[in-house]
């Protein structure tokens, strides 16, 4: 049995991630660093975008199948392979 949103998939299981960060008004710009299981940065998508190449967000890594990102406020739908 697989973990809630996670799916088998052509070439690999996949999981989906919906993110909501609410800007607080008493702060310029709320931003969030996100960590989640992914072969590789490219395979973690919004719709069919990379997420690295969203405006705002920064990609500060991938170490140990794990892709790390600096989120800016706003609402995302996620997609990451796995393996």
């Amino acid at each position: 049995m697989l973990p809630a949103g996670v799916a088998d998939q052509p070439g690999g299981r996949r999981a989906d991630l919906d993110v909501g960060l609410e800007q607080q008004t008493a702060l310029a710009a709320s931003e969030a660093t996100l960590r989640l299981p992914a072969v590789s940065a490219d395979s973690v998508r919004e719709g069919r975008t990379p997420l690295s190449r969203l405006d705002g967000v920064r990609f500060l890594g991938h170490t140990d199948g794990v892709a790390s990102y600096r989120l800016p406020s706003g609402r995302y739908r996620l997609t990451s392979t796995l393996r």
